[in-house]
């Protein structure tokens, strides 16, 4: 079952943005390479990982795929 995001909030914006910053950090990914995934400018892309737009829900289920993810991981406390 595909699940949709929560109602985007600053705070959830915010952490969505740090979850993907991290992933993509880790995972030695280009920013331009996700941004291609999702179909958007770096530039567009560079304003939602620094959190000044948020990501769609359609965004968030392309990332969660071509991070190999689950939805819900950007949604979660890491620290919990």
């Amino acid at each position: 079952m595909i699940q949709s995001p929560p109602e985007a909030t600053t705070a959830n914006v915010a952490g969505v943005s740090a979850r993907v910053r991290g992933l993509l950090a880790e995972r030695n990914t280009p920013h331009a390479d996700m941004a291609k995934a999702l179909g958007m400018s770096r530039t567009a892309f560079g304003r939602r990982i620094r959190s000044e737009v948020s990501f769609s829900a359609e965004s968030i289920r392309t990332l969660a795929s071509e991070l190999r993810v689950p939805v819900d991981y950007f949604y979660t406390d890491p620290t919990h």
